[in-house]
């Protein structure tokens, strides 16, 4: 399903699923801007208190029947693919290889 919400947040990007590029780039800048750009300077407590509130963030929007129970059920899916959708520009950006193969 290619759709957007929104202008910034296309969930399927199919011409950039060639090159492994699944978000949008601008999402790909506010994850940046706010994992990266948020963190800069602070202690290892501040910063492992920061990732650790954005990590259960995004498990708690993964859950939309309780953040939104009362949303359609279109809704609530769009919701579970907008987070889905950072969570790639989160592994973008971040350059995460832990699923990578030796």
């Amino acid at each position: 399903m290619d759709r957007e919400i929104g202008v910034f947040w296309p969930l399927r990007a199919p011409g950039l699923a060639s090159i492994g590029v699944t978000a949008s780039i601008p999402l790909h800048i506010v994850v940046q801007q706010l994992l990266l750009g948020r963190t800069e300077g602070l202690a290892p407590q501040q910063l492992a208190a920061f990732i650790s509130g954005w990590t259960s963030l995004l498990d708690l929007l993964k859950r939309p029947e309780l953040c939104l129970p009362e949303a359609t059920a279109e809704v609530q899916a769009a919701l579970v693919e907008l987070v889905d959708a950072i969570e790639r520009a989160q592994d973008t950006v971040l350059g995460d290889d832990d699923d990578a193969s030796p």
